[in-house]
């Protein structure tokens, strides 16, 4: 991920933070990931990324970690149960490409797939190794593992099936084996991969998407296989009639939630300019239409 411009500082008070797409990452960096371990090179991006030294980055993780634990007590005092304790790491194909930048990255993997192809699974182990500490401090056996720009939307088939699936698919396998539960937050158009998911571990994972992958499809594919979550798109809470989101909602109720196995909720996230009216017809439509 490269620089981040955030509300109370580049940004208004009240503005959604934004990620600027930059090299940060070098080519010359893999070596760093060969030599010291991918744990090791993301303390060195985070350094070079916000310009600041180790200590700081320690002392920030540090705080990131404390904000949670505060965070996830207070949904509990309001009876809230947590979808997941915290990160649990990405599609390991992902986290090079958003240090690397979309267009550097790609090159990588035109002129460098041997090195990646060794070093995924580096990075794969590490994300393992740190939602097992995740875990350990939450008490949540769910993790958040993201996804996207590793979407058969941007990827060619040959190049999935050498570069992404293999080291994501080991990942998701060492964290079922460990009773860990991955809530796999994959957003862009995975309608074209779908049926690689159906190899990895039956009934131990969520598959939480955003309104850009075909949900009905999904359920037509995954079907007992894993829990769906999703997918009412940002556009439905925000410019669309409340009638035109209960309708939808229905249509996910109904299709992806027969027999069960399916989450009700926004695409991705609920946008910070959802209107009042739609947000509350969103929780109408569970008591209305979540009942069989």
């Amino acid at each position: 991920m490269g620089k981040m411009k955030l509300p109370g500082k580049e940004l208004g008070d009240n503005v959604q933070s934004q990620v600027i797409g930059s090299e940060v990452m070098t080519r010359n960096d893999y070596d760093i990931i060969r030599k010291k371990g991918y744990g090791e090179y993301q303390l060195t991006f985070l350094e070079r990324a916000n310009g600041i030294s180790r200590e700081e980055v320690l002392k920030g993780m540090a705080e990131a970690a404390r904000i949670r634990e505060l965070e996830l007590a207070a949904m509990r005092r309001r009876g809230q149960i947590p979808l997941y304790g915290d990160l649990g790491g990405l599609v390991p194909f992902d986290a090079f490409s958003l240090a690397r930048s979309i267009e550097k990255y790609y090159k990588d993997m035109f002129q460098i797939v041997d090195q990646l192809e060794e070093l995924l699974p580096v990075v794969a182990d590490f994300f393992v190794a740190a939602a097992e500490k995740t875990v350990a401090a939450t008490g949540i056996n769910r993790v958040f593992v993201g996804g996207s720009r590793s979407a058969g939307q941007f990827v060619a088939k040959k190049y999935f099936d050498r570069l992404i699936w293999p080291s994501f698919k080991a990942f998701i396998g060492n964290l079922t084996a460990k009773g860990i539960v991955p809530i796999l937050h994959f957003d862009c158009d995975w309608t074209k991969n779908l049926e690689y998911f159906l190899e990895l571990p039956r009934g131990k994972f969520v598959l939480a998407l955003d309104g850009s992958t075909d949900i009905f499809k999904a359920k037509e594919i995954l079907h007992g296989h894993c829990a769906l979550h999703g997918d009412v798109p940002a556009a439905y809470f925000t410019v669309a009639s409340p009638s035109e989101l209960d309708e939808y909602c229905k249509k996910l109720i109904q299709i992806a939630g027969k027999g069960g196995g399916f989450l009700l909720a926004c695409g991705c996230c609920l946008p910070m300019n959802a209107r009042r009216e739609n947000v509350e017809t969103f929780f109408q439509a569970v008591e209305k239409y979540g009942y069989y």
